[in-house]
């Protein structure tokens, strides 16, 4: 009878602070999936970067190479 009465008394607090656990949950998980799609970018990137210096330093090879000649 106790419990029946508190939420009768109270059950628009309660609504609320379910709701806002709800939307702060939710918005937890999109926050986590952005995160995650942003290091993939991230990595994806200094991949990118990763190769163009590969080619950079064959490219200074040659050079080099050419000099001395």
């Amino acid at each position: 009878m106790r419990i029946t009465g508190f939420i009768r008394t109270h059950g628009e607090v309660i609504t609320v602070i379910i709701a806002f656990a709800a939307g702060y949950f939710s918005l937890q998980h999109e926050i986590r999936h952005e995160i995650r799609s942003l290091d993939e970018k991230f990595y994806t990137l200094l991949n990118k970067i990763h190769e163009i210096d590969k080619r950079m330093e064959i490219k200074f090879t040659q050079i080099d190479a050419t000099r001395e000649k």
